[in-house]
């Protein structure tokens, strides 16, 4: 269970996640964004800038420093 402290420090990243607390990991930074780029073109989660979901890879997106970037990993129910 996260503290209120670790919450906090955490939000103010942009994440909230209790899982892989302290743990690095050397990434394929290649790797990783071909498999991201996968994911998102089979529907596996939105990217929602400003309230407005983002479809198009090649659209031109404009950000302000208010901004707010969210990605939503979508979860399959079986049976549905």
């Amino acid at each position: 269970m996260l503290s209120t402290s670790q919450i906090a420090e955490d939000e103010a990243k942009g994440k909230i996640a209790p899982e892989g607390r302290g743990i690095r990991q050397e990434v394929a930074e290649e790797a990783a964004v071909e498999a991201a780029l996968v994911a998102f073109g089979d529907g596996m989660y939105l990217v929602v800038i400003d309230g407005v979901e983002h479809r198009d890879l090649d659209a031109q997106v404009f950000l302000t420093d208010d901004s707010r970037v969210t990605f939503i990993r979508l979860v399959f129910l079986s049976g549905a």
